[in-house]
């Protein structure tokens, strides 16, 4: 884990979901919590109330000429998606609190699967709710595939392409969706820094995920749901991880009632 705080980092591009409409410069957004809709990806607060506001809205969301961030996962968010190189559905964010942003890595040991068919992973005991998820299979058959998650439920997900190779003797790590809030810690201190651990149960720590990056050789690129949703031989690489942009929001400094 490394602190990643400078002047600049209260600004910062993540998805935004208009529900077929433009969203002005200077709303207010807070992450969506309907699935198959808007969760893992930004829209403007619900009238009356702004629960777990993210930040404002820094320039125009046009619908007719970016889109909107789909959690189906069928366009990207971060590319461009015409001729222009601003034509995407993410947009610059100012954040509402950026008291400590940390990037921190994803251990690759990963979960049993219990088995797969398809597009449809089963996990015992897998949380809900981490549709926009990626799942990175890290053992056995399918080993250094990496794919989205369009749907989830207690115990199984979807991925918008199939796993080619993924058996019950696989593992799989979840890099979770962006405004996740709750996360698994894996504490080595004598050994190596500290890195975000993946149960199949949802975890107690307390962070929300802002960005979530790809590590290739030396290239470090956003993850994103269309271009980086149908990758295959990662482990063969000689330089790889997969990483997390993380507020830590339950601290000394800040602490959660």
């Amino acid at each position: 884990m490394r602190v990643i705080n400078s002047c600049k980092t209260r600004l910062i591009r993540l998805p935004v979901y208009g529900a077929g409409a433009d969203i002005y410069e200077g709303n207010l957004l807070m992450s969506g919590a309907t699935a198959g809709t808007d969760l893992g990806v930004l829209k403007c607060v619900d009238v009356g109330a702004n629960t777990a506001a993210i930040g404002v809205l820094s320039e125009l969301h046009d619908y007719s000429v970016n889109g909107d961030a789909l959690v189906a996962g069928s366009a990207c968010w971060f590319a461009p998606i015409g001729a222009s190189e601003i034509n995407y559905p993410a947009k610059q964010v100012e954040l509402c609190d950026a008291h400590t942003l940390v990037k921190i890595d994803y251990d690759l040991t990963g979960v049993a699967v219990t088995s797969s068919a398809a597009a449809t992973v089963t996990v015992a005991g897998l949380e809900d709710n981490i549709d926009t998820s990626f799942l990175y299979c890290s053992a056995g058959e399918g080993k250094g595939e990496l794919r989205f998650v369009d749907t989830s439920a207690s115990g199984s997900c979807t991925t918008t392409v199939d796993f080619t190779t993924l058996t019950d003797a696989g593992y799989v790590v979840k890099v979770l969706p962006l405004f996740h809030t709750l996360f698994v810690w894996k504490i080595a201190a004598a050994t190596v820094a500290t890195k975000l651990d993946t149960t199949a149960a949802v975890g107690t720590g307390r962070a929300i995920q802002l960005e979530r990056h790809i590590l290739r050789n030396g290239l470090e690129e956003v993850l994103d749901p269309y271009t980086h949703r149908n990758l295959s031989g990662l482990h063969n690489l000689s330089q790889f991880a997969l990483r997390g942009t993380l507020q830590i929001t339950n601290s000394a400094l800040h602490p959660l009632s």
